[in-house]
């Protein structure tokens, strides 16, 4: 591992901080400099020592094996796990005969380290056998490799999993803005469809309608570059959206809309509520047969949830086989923006028969 890998692993990458692996490193440093210091104090008293004692000048005799614990613990949290035990089996073979190796060799140097630092100070204390004190000292360093492999494998596993929920969250909103993106010009080139025809049919009603199309505009480049945006300017834009698609209706066109106010403070994804009034101008308009329209938006309060309520009903004219009420990139659009930004939090239905649709959409807020 580099330099750079080690400070990512344990700080998190520049402009990301990787709060969970931070807390855990500082920890691991923390219980690993308290083993330094305390273990010799407890071992030093353990052999009849005084506190006194040990501070003087007998805490040499006893720090050599908690700082080994250490020392065997970062090798392997932080150099051979890397390059052996995450490669292949053989490098997980050769991980265990090092440690092996070292464990012992660790275990054999601690205790005449102890030997040598009893009889250079005069120290009492239970008699040292080697094979009972090395032995011993093999299973605690073997614990702490065990250790240090276990807290490897968990603290990986989470930063892979906090990878790839950023990744899923980076690609979800690439996909969002990408639907974004397919249905703005596709509502807007309705409307300005809607526009040229009244143009050669009544110049001042067209006027208005360019008028009330720079608002939708206004909100398309600004207001829906955001996630969310406040409901009240979402009902104003739909308003306005309306507006212009009713002045190239016919008289044999009836069309009810009733966008009430929202309540304060209620947010929601901009054009969420867009595709079901846009079918019903595009696929429940005849201009030879009578049609309808009926749009009507409200906000409930259910308990402590708050929902936006979408129902639309229109007569059915579907263009051609193909394109029908119901299909298309709007309601695909919509069906998969849905799922994306209010999983589990919606309610869509649509139904139809040879003359009628209806399309009911409820989203809790």
């Amino acid at each position: 591992m580099t330099l750079k890998e080690f400070a990512e692993r344990a700080f998190g990458r520049k402009g990301e901080r990787n709060t969970t692996q931070f807390r855990a490193y500082v920890g691991l440093n923390i219980i690993a400099w308290v083993i330094i210091f305390v273990w010799p104090i407890l071992q030093g008293m353990s052999d009849g020592s005084t506190l006194a004692e040990i501070t003087g000048g007998h805490f040499a005799t006893y720090i050599g094996l908690p700082v080994m614990f250490v020392v065997l613990f970062y090798v392997d949290y932080y150099f051979l796990f890397d390059k052996l035990w995450k490669r292949d089996n053989n490098g997980k073979l050769w991980f265990l005969i090092i440690n092996m190796l070292l464990i012992l060799s660790i275990s054999i140097g601690s205790f005449y380290w102890q030997i040598y630092f009893r009889e250079l100070f005069g120290l009492g204390g239970n008699p040292l056998v080697f094979s009972h004190t090395v032995l011993y000292y093999c299973v605690v360093l073997m614990m702490t490799a065990g250790l240090a492999i276990t807290l490897r494998y968990t603290l990986d596993y989470m930063h892979e999993e906090m990878k790839n929920r950023r990744l899923e969250a980076e690609q979800r909103e690439a996909e969002l803005r990408n639907l974004r993106a397919q249905l703005n010009p596709h509502f807007l080139f309705n409307a300005m469809n809607n526009i040229y025809a009244l143009i050669s049919i009544d110049a001042s009603r067209a006027q208005q309608a360019m008028h009330d199309l720079s608002k939708i505009l206004r909100y398309v480049m600004y207001d829906d570059q955001s996630k969310f945006v406040a409901l009240d300017k979402e009902l104003d834009f739909l308003r306005s959206y309306v507006d212009v698609m009713k002045l190239r209706l016919t008289d044999n066109v009836v069309l009810e809309s009733s966008i009430q106010s929202s309540i304060n403070g209620l947010m929601i994804a901009p054009l969420m509520l867009m595709s079901p009034i846009e079918n019903a101008f595009k696929h429940g308009v005849s201009y030879t047969e009578p049609s309808y329209i009926r749009i009507n938006i409200s906000c409930e309060e259910e308990g402590d949830r708050k929902a936006v309520v979408c129902s639309v009903h229109n007569s059915y004219y579907p263009k051609t086989d193909v394109d029908r009420s119901g299909s298309g990139i709007g309601v695909e659009n919509l069906r998969r923006r849905l799922d994306l930004l209010y999983p589990s939090n919606y309610e869509l239905k649509m139904e139809h028969n040879d003359k009628d649709f209806y399309t009911y959409l409820k989203l809790y807020v």
